[in-house]
């Protein structure tokens, strides 16, 4: 018997988790959609930033939050928060905020396209689809480099530490600091990571 794991990172865990040989855990990588990297129209106007919620990311608002509260600027005026309602989100994010509990792929893509980051404070995340999406959709994403976070997205994330706000707020400025020259570079590599 085999196990399957999405990423080396899990793949580790695991194997420590269960006390197996790594040659009984088999690695393969979830597959992105081709519609993230087909031009979609835009689905929400004005300037935004992606966050998906789910068990990953729930650790992580209170900083989240915390960082867009203090340095507001490095923030989009609005948020689009999707994923399914849980009972730790904030009553109050601080700015204007789109809910999208569940959509069709091609308008996730959409929103992926259009966005100027995805935000991925997460935590614990073996698979990282929703880094995978935004990477082929073209988007910078800001991410950790925490289990398979950094293993994905490699050299083409912003990374931060998504518990602490001021490392967030740090890796923020360092992107508004990038050039267009730059910035365009760390979307092709994205672009190029994930095909590879």
């Amino acid at each position: 018997q085999v196990i399957l794991c999405p990423s080396n990172a899990l793949q580790k865990q695991v194997a420590i988790s269960l006390g197996i040989g790594m040659d009984k855990i088999v690695v393969a990588q979830p597959g992105v959609s081709p519609v993230f990297s087909t031009p979609q129209q835009r689905a929400v106007a004005g300037d935004y930033a992606v966050f998906p919620v789910n068990r990953h990311t729930l650790p992580c608002l209170g900083a989240l939050r915390d960082a867009m509260e203090k340095r507001p600027e490095f923030f989009p005026p609005v948020l689009v928060v999707l994923g399914a309602p849980w009972s730790g989100e904030p009553a109050n994010w601080g700015r204007e905020v789109i809910r999208v509990e569940r959509c069709p792929e091609n308008i996730r893509a959409s929103l992926m396209q259009h966005a100027r980051m995805l935000l991925y404070t997460a935590v614990h995340d073996g698979a990282g689809v929703p880094v995978m999406e935004a990477l082929c959709s073209g988007v910078p994403v800001l991410a950790s480099k925490s289990c398979a976070l950094g293993e994905i997205g490699g050299r083409a994330l912003l990374h931060c530490d998504p518990q602490n706000s001021t490392s967030i707020i740090q890796t923020l400025r360092r992107f508004h600091d990038e050039s267009a020259r730059e910035q365009a570079e760390r979307i092709a590599a994205g672009r190029s990571w994930i095909s590879d």
